[in-house]
């Protein structure tokens, strides 16, 4: 099989690392004990003069054959195997690099080689060290608690007090369960808009009736308000609570937890704009606003997502602060991941142009969108639906082919989508056939008496996206 560079596994290794990053990688390969030889350092000096793009012109077996071996007959074998050892180099540095900087870890190990190696003493006292870091730190994680029941676990039966440490043990594993569990159940119930099928999340019962009972810690308490918030009534005391908590915990939370924390609140601002209250979203721009004052949006590369960009902007523009939103993304756009980015600020500024009703800017912008996401895609398709509904309003309701043909292809987007959670399935198709029956009667060029039956249907629908949009919509017709 002809080998295709463009696109390798390499490639897409090494474009994820940053340029510092790579002169690391440089450094971990000349390190005398992996024996690399010049072959493997030689190609890494090549692929940096094609990051982070690789140009195919330059992805070129040949020419990198001829470069690494000038002297020597060109062998695809050999310019294969020398990607695929490279490949595997690379994700030994990004295990050795993510190893490297976690110091539990590295002690979790040590003291396991101490116990294997008969040093007994050594173990203890590096256990005994570290337990009494974990204690002093400041916050509390799943991983905390993890580590404690390995050390406690490692360590009790070198211990005259075995009961205890294993009581112990056991107590910091029902800790780890406990918060692992609070936050998967917590991410899903956040996701569910996106995820197909119910999940059933085992021991959550459980888990609630021991904070009845005995009253769990702060953490795992600020995870229970939050799930109550996502899966049960809307309850704006609760939510101001939890905010104010979640910040206040926020600087010593570990990352994963705020992140999970941080995006099921912004989750439950978006389902309280979407099922009692639009003026909410002026709650979640200043949910995000603090966000980006402490961190809390950002991952752990210090990036944005695409959709957390797009929101911010979206939030701006709903609320009239468009010069807010333009200097958000001159700000943040290179926040972004390089390979989104473009797209992901085409789509940020064709939400304050559609804001500011200059359609045509915006169709300009949508057309050679690529998504990267399903979310990304959906809030695409449907900005550029409303463009074209809101433009044919603009004309005296004249309803061009381009939104039909896009009505229809929006339709079949939906229909086929396998991943999408069957509440969100079910709320896009509501927004599409009410659209289409919005134009068909706003197109017959008058008020038709089955209009207020229609607005009624979309008032009483509990899944539909824009509703609010939609009753606007279906005002105005009835106005015109």
């Amino acid at each position: 099989m002809p080998l295709k560079l463009s696109g390798s596994k390499l490639f897409l290794l090494l474009a994820a690392l940053s340029k510092e990053e790579l002169e690391d990688l440089s450094r971990f390969l000349s390190m005398p004990l992996l024996n690399n030889g010049e072959a493997l350092p030689a190609l890494l000096n090549y692929c940096k003069t094609m990051h982070p793009r690789f140009p195919e012109e330059l992805a070129d077996k040949e020419k990198i054959h001829a470069t690494l071996f000038p002297k020597e007959k060109f062998k695809e074998k050999r310019i294969r195997d020398l990607f695929s050892d490279l490949s595997l180099q690379v994700a030994d540095y990004l295990a050795w690099r993510a190893f490297s900087s976690d110091e539990g870890m590295k002690k979790i190990y040590l003291i396991r080689e101490y116990q294997n190696r008969g040093l007994a003493e050594y173990a203890n006292k590096e256990g005994a060290r570290r337990l009494l870091e974990l204690k002093a730190s400041p916050g509390r994680s799943a991983l905390q608690q993890l580590q404690k029941f390995q050390i406690k676990d490692l360590l009790f039966e070198d211990n005259e007090t075995e009961e205890e440490y294993l009581n112990e043990a056991q107590k910091h594993l029902d800790h780890f369960f406990i918060l692992a569990k609070l936050r998967l159940s917590t991410l899903l119930f956040s996701r569910r808009r996106y995820i197909s099928g119910a999940q059933d999340i085992r021991f959550l019962e459980e888990i609630k009736q021991m904070d009845a009972n005995e009253g769990l810690p702060g953490l795992e308490r600020l995870y229970l308000a939050i799930l109550g918030l996502l899966s049960g009534e809307i309850d704006q005391d609760v939510y101001l609570e939890a905010r104010q908590t979640f910040f206040t915990m926020a600087p010593a939370l570990a990352f994963e937890d705020r992140r999970v924390l941080f995006q099921s609140l912004i989750n439950y601002t978006l389902r309280v704009i979407s099922e009692i209250d639009h003026s909410f979203v002026s709650e979640s721009w200043d949910l995000y606003m603090k966000g980006l004052e402490t961190g809390a949006v950002f991952s752990e590369r210090g990036e944005l997502s695409d959709t957390t960009f797009t929101n911010i902007v979206i939030n701006g523009a709903a609320i009239g602060q468009f010069e807010k939103a333009e200097q958000f993304i001159l700000d943040y756009e290179k926040k972004l991941p390089r390979e989104i980015r473009g797209n992901a600020v085409a789509l940020g500024r064709a939400y304050l142009s559609y804001n500011q009703h200059s359609y045509e800017r915006v169709i300009e912008m949508l057309r050679d969108v690529k998504y990267s996401s399903v979310p990304y895609a959906l809030r695409g398709r449907s900005l550029l639906l409303r463009t074209y509904f809101d433009q044919a309003m603009r004309d005296k309701w004249r309803f061009s082919p381009e939104f039909y043909s896009h009505l229809e292809a929006f339709f079949k987007y939906v229909q086929r989508n396998k991943d999408l959670a069957d509440t969100k399935k079910l709320g896009y198709l509501n927004l599409l056939s009410f659209t289409r029956t919005l134009a068909q009667v706003a197109g017959k060029g008058k008020t038709q008496k089955g209009l207020a039956k229609i607005r009624d249907d979309i008032s009483k629908a509990q899944q539909v996206i824009a509703k609010d949009w939609l009753l606007k919509r279906a005002k105005l017709i009835e106005e015109r």
